[in-house]
């Protein structure tokens, strides 16, 4: 079967979307300098060694998290149990912002290394709304900005074939993780085939076989568990232009 193809199938009902989460530097650029600071002031350190929950899918939803160190992944637990990594978050990422509903957590946060997260209960995040008009504006065009961005990648995800959706994640890897050296953009992030195949939506099989094929393509190369990414070839792949 065409590698490019094996897969496929999974693309729209259990293929990976995914998710944007915005910076704290997003949500407070408009914020005056006194509410950022009642912001830092409210939020409530918390420490996770490598892999614990920060939450779990299913958890009561009482607190905006901000990531400060470390890297998290968002995971969604299927029925059947099957893990699905939705997207890795790096430090200034804002995530679980949808704690105004009774509904509870839709995903797992899992520590992907040590991590340090500041934590705003919901009763704080009310009194800041409140407080602060700013503020609320910036977590409005937050929610509203996520809810664009998730429309327009399930479109794009639908469309999408095995080999592209590979490509973009490695991009976005690169662009989000990876370390300039003269040998390419080097992601050390222990990312398994099996890992890769959560992230868009594929078989772990489909995943080795591209991994071959962009090898071979020179998009990327393997040294141990590192990967060296081509930036510019892969936007080339995709037919996309970078600055």
């Amino acid at each position: 079967m065409n590698p490019d193809a094996r897969g496929e199938g999974r693309a729209a009902g259990g293929g990976a979307l995914p998710l944007p989460f915005l910076s704290i530097r997003e949500l407070l650029a408009e914020v005056p300098e006194a509410d950022v600071v009642k912001f830092h002031a409210l939020c409530v350190e918390r420490r996770f060694p490598r892999e614990t929950a920060v939450f779990r899918q299913d958890d009561a939803a009482d607190a905006l998290c901000v990531l400060r160190e470390g890297l998290v992944k968002i995971v969604s637990l299927s029925e059947t149990g099957t893990d699905q990594i939705l997207h890795i978050l790096r430090p200034g990422d804002i995530f679980g912002e949808l704690i105004f509903l009774p509904e509870p957590r839709p995903f797992t946060a899992v520590a992907l290394t040590d991590a340090v997260v500041g934590a705003l209960p919901r009763p704080a995040l009310l009194e800041l709304f409140a407080a602060s008009p700013s503020f609320a504006r910036g977590y409005l065009r937050l929610l509203s900005r996520r809810l664009h961005e998730v429309e327009r990648a399930f479109s794009a995800l639908i469309h999408a074939w095995p080999h592209r959706r590979l490509a973009k994640e490695l991009l976005h890897l690169a662009e989000d993780l990876g370390d300039e050296t003269p040998k390419g953009t080097r992601v050390s992030l222990r990312l398994t085939h099996e890992d890769l195949s959560n992230l868009i939506g594929a078989s772990r099989e489909t995943v080795t076989l591209l991994i071959h094929k962009f090898e071979e393509l020179g998009l990327l190369r393997r040294e141990g568990r590192e990967l060296y990414l081509d930036r510019d070839r892969l936007a080339g792949y995709l037919g996309l232009e970078r600055a």
